[in-house]
């Protein structure tokens, strides 16, 4: 709420997709996606790739919380790949953090991410 009364928009936006992970962590799916909602002119002005990430990474897991899963792996894998730029480390950590426990909770153990598989 300061940030957004001082006229800080990075911080706003940065505070409100952390209070969007928040909110999920707790469940209340109905008020992460509103403000996700209320945050989508923020992310559309940043127009960063970290910034996409992170949203896309928020979305699966409110697709997950709403039993989405097809959804959710969609977009859990398609975060991952905007997040593969060293700029975007800690977006991805959290990003890879979340769907390991989304494919642990639907196969039993965490998918291998790209980078963790075996070359050919």
């Amino acid at each position: 709420e300061l940030a957004r009364q001082r006229k800080f928009p990075y911080l706003e936006l940065h505070a409100g997709l952390t209070l969007v992970e928040s909110q999920i962590a707790l469940m209340e799916v109905v008020d992460a996606q509103a403000e996700l909602t209320r945050l989508q002119p923020l992310i559309t002005k940043f127009a960063s790739t970290c910034i996409a990430g992170w949203e896309q990474y928020l979305t699966a897991s409110l697709h997950w919380k709403n039993n989405r899963l097809t959804e959710a792996d969609v977009d859990f894998r398609s975060a991952l790949d905007m997040l593969e730029s060293e700029d975007c480390r800690e977006q991805k950590v959290r990003a890879a953090k979340a769907y390991a426990m989304f494919t642990k909770e639907q196969h039993g153990s965490p998918a291998s991410l790209p980078e963790n598989e075996p070359k050919q």
